[in-house]
């Protein structure tokens, strides 16, 4: 009898304990960045990035990872659903990437600075034309950066928080 009581109490115990830690969690933003810089240029970028207050709140976290421009890497973390915002060098966009069936439309969110037709998609269900892409350089974003370069940002459709996604790129647009 004694020990089923303290067996229950443990039980309830290890419930109790899961609970209040999935209760603090934070949301993580994970941004994966496709693209090739030096050491120094790749430390400047998820410093600036993660440091920037304006990008964190106390809900979501953002947590930067930089990878090499491969495309077949790409295709692999998109496949593999990683990633709620994903950051390329232009060099790596083809239609393949830039399937209107996996990303979210950005139409919204791009001012007329922005607007590029080689980041649009004609989407089939829809019937009509979308935004999927937003460029960016490296010299609005992180200045230090000595060697200019152009990406552009992709939300892909299997996002947990899309509008947190959008709101991280619309503070770098601004």
């Amino acid at each position: 009898m004694k020990r089923a009581f303290i067996m229950k109490l443990t039980s309830v115990l290890c419930l109790c304990m899961i609970g209040l830690f999935g209760c603090s969690e934070q949301d993580v933003q994970h941004v994966l960045l496709f693209t090739e810089l030096d050491h120094i240029s790749q430390e400047e970028v998820i410093e600036a990035w993660t440091n920037d207050r304006s990008l964190q709140t106390p809900v979501v976290d953002l947590n930067v990872e930089i990878i090499p421009p491969v495309y077949e890497r790409l295709i692999m973390e998109i496949a593999a659903h990683n990633g709620d915002l994903l950051i390329i060098d232009t060099a790596l966009l083809t239609p393949t990437i830039l399937d209107p069936e996996g990303l979210v439309p950005l139409d919204e969110i791009v001012n007329q600075e922005q607007l590029t037709e080689s980041f649009t998609a004609y989407h089939k269900v829809e019937n009509t034309n979308h935004i999927y892409g937003i460029q960016l350089l490296t010299e609005d974003l992180i200045p230090s950066i000595k060697e200019p370069k152009e990406w552009v940002a992709l939300i892909p459709i299997y996002v947990n928080d899309v509008n947190q996604s959008k709101q991280l790129l619309v503070s770098w647009l601004e």
